[in-house]
């Protein structure tokens, strides 16, 4: 970072601390989209993917006064959006990042701050369904089977969890891009957190007493012109994550100086703006020719009685 300027603090979310958490100065320097933005457009992004806000056989539910859990809510996006079409049920969400939640939300959404590593603050048998969505990067190794485990609890009889991830990099990129997917890869398993925790969703649910019916859905988001308009707009909504962990964390790139990485590390040394806007456009003109995408997961299972 340039002299005299300060990183922000850690926040205790890895997402935010690699992706979101610069200054408004840097925003306006970098050309940066605002984070509330740039929340929203991944939930939007998300929802499009996957073909609406759950997979879950739970539309008969929403129907009635039942209670729904989001575990990592960030602004509250997903159980607004949820309330706004189902006005029966009440939706919680909470979140270990203390976001200034929107002062204007339906009358039947609650949001709180609060770290879910901890035990959760809810009864047994309190909620009907239980939402975890992309937290893969915020939830050590270790701590994963502890958290299903305090959903399992909290759930009724006949209630649904479901738990949705992305792979921890994209599939079918280039050179230029799995330079940055590797350094997001090596920051992560330095913060104790797995890069591909998809892939162990099944089998943590699989051991988990009193659920069945594991059922896995899988949807790719294409990354660029080539995926057409949610394309482009998942080639922006990457452009504004790498651009931020480049800013943060550039200077940490392990490079051996040679071929490709040698041209990157010539970028990383040059300074801030124009080479990272460099670096990022070769990133993008790489997802067109190599028909960049990411795989988004889902999960659901239904939690029997004890």
């Amino acid at each position: 970072m340039g002299a005299g300027q300060s990183r922000p603090r850690p926040t205790g979310s890895n997402f935010t601390d690699m992706f979101l958490n610069v200054s408004s100065t840097q925003i306006d320097d970098l050309n940066l989209m605002p984070v509330d933005d740039k929340i929203n457009l991944r939930h939007c992004l998300v929802r499009e993917v996957m073909e609406g806000n759950f997979l879950a056989p739970i539309n008969d539910l929403l129907d009635n006064e039942v209670r729904i859990l989001e575990i990592g809510s960030g602004l509250g996006i997903w159980c607004c959006d949820m309330a706004s079409t189902y006005k029966t049920p009440r939706f919680t969400g909470i979140d270990m990042f203390p976001f200034d939640f929107p002062t204007a939300k339906n009358s039947n959404v609650e949001l709180r701050h609060h770290n879910v590593l901890d035990v959760l603050p809810y009864d047994d048998l309190t909620f009907d369904y239980v939402s975890i969505r992309l937290m893969a990067i915020d939830v050590p190794d270790d701590k994963w089977l502890e958290l299903l485990n305090e959903c399992v609890r909290v759930l009724k009889v006949d209630g649904w969890i479901e738990v949705l991830d992305t792979d921890g990099e994209p599939s079918s990129d280039g050179p230029w891009t799995k330079i940055v997917s590797r350094a997001i890869r090596d920051h992560l398993i330095s913060r104790k957190v797995s890069f591909n925790i998809a892939a162990k969703h099944y089998q943590n649910l699989r051991s988990l007493p009193n659920l069945s019916d594991i059922t896995h859905e899988s949807r790719i988001m294409k990354i660029g012109k080539w995926g057409g308009k949610i394309g482009e707009l998942s080639a922006q909504y990457f452009r504004e994550l790498f651009k931020v962990f480049l800013l943060l964390f550039g200077n940490q790139i392990k490079l051996n100086g040679e071929g490709i990485d040698g041209k990157i590390k010539d970028f990383i040394r040059r300074g801030r703006k124009k080479s990272i806007e460099e670096f990022l456009s070769r990133v993008e003109a790489e997802c067109e020719i190599y028909r960049t995408y990411l795989v988004h997961h889902k999960w659901y299972v239904k939690f029997k009685a004890r």
